[in-house]
């Protein structure tokens, strides 16, 4: 039962991580160039939207 229980969290852990990773996929490499020199501050998900206006 230990044993189970420690890959079901390895399994977990892998995928909160992988999921971490390509989350930053979406963006484009302009609109995080953009975010760092103009809204450094605000997190990639709401400084991309104002990427495009």
């Amino acid at each position: 039962m230990k044993k189970l229980f420690q890959i079901t969290a390895i399994i977990i852990l892998f995928i909160i991580a992988a999921l971490y990773f390509l989350n930053g996929l979406e963006y484009t490499e302009d609109e995080k160039e953009w975010c760092k020199e103009h809204r450094p501050l605000l997190p990639i998900e709401i400084c991309a939207k104002e990427f495009g206006y």
